[in-house]
């Protein structure tokens, strides 16, 4: 598969203690291990570009693994996987989250800020919703579009994209593709990891740099 336009690195990784230490502050760590507690979780995504960020105390995949009962790992980026099986993550794998079939269904599944880097988001909802029970929870994290920040820059100059990113998802949009699906947006949350935006009287969904979304398959 064709991944030449990974980016492979992240810029300002903090070692916390070589990734001994969790950030259970963190605003999505929070989310999505709430979530996964005592559950059948898998992660996509879990390289989150680069292997290096497994010694940061914000790498979701470490956090998870402390909650769940099981936990299984999918991601593109084949550098990054065999670099966190040599760290011990013996249960990730190679693959595509636009187009997977593990043969087994999860309590959780957990895209934790890829949605806004896939160019096929059928092909991703379908697969999810394949290893999905009627109790089973999909878990997206994403920018929000609508972030005072972004349409600031916006009015000026062109807002900052990451170089990987093909598209903006709102909650509304989510809600109307997974529809398509047979999934159904539950709840969502906003939230953001600058105290500035925290701070600010403003409505949430303006405020905050971030949304975090549950969906659930559609009762037939």
């Amino acid at each position: 598969m064709e991944t030449d336009y990974l980016i492979r690195q992240r810029e300002h990784i903090i070692p916390s203690n070589d990734g001994n230490v969790i950030d259970w502050n963190d605003s999505k760590i929070r989310f999505v291990t709430k979530e996964c507690k005592a559950k059948k979780v898998l992660d996509l995504g879990c390289v989150q570009h680069d292997p290096e960020f497994a010694k940061s105390k914000k790498w979701l995949h470490k956090a998870i693994c402390a909650v769940a009962t099981e936990v299984k790992g999918l991601d593109l980026d084949s550098e990054g996987v065999a670099a966190l099986k040599d760290k011990g993550y013996h249960d990730v794998r190679v693959g595509d989250a636009q187009h997977f079939d593990l043969m087994e269904s999860f309590d959780v599944i957990v895209a934790g800020d890829l949605i806004e880097h896939l160019h096929n988001v059928g092909g991703f909802l379908e697969s999810c919703a394949k290893h999905m029970t009627n109790d089973s929870k999909l878990l997206v994290c994403t920018p929000n579009p609508w972030h005072w920040h972004k349409w600031m820059r916006a009015f000026f100059r062109q807002p900052p994209v990451n170089e990987e990113h093909t598209l903006w998802m709102c909650p509304v949009t989510l809600s109307q593709v997974a529809a398509r699906f047979g999934l159904k947006l539950v709840r969502i949350e906003y939230n953001s990891q600058r105290l500035k935006d925290l701070c600010l009287p403003i409505p949430d969904r303006v405020r905050h740099s971030s949304f975090y979304a549950v969906l659930k398959k559609c009762s037939v």
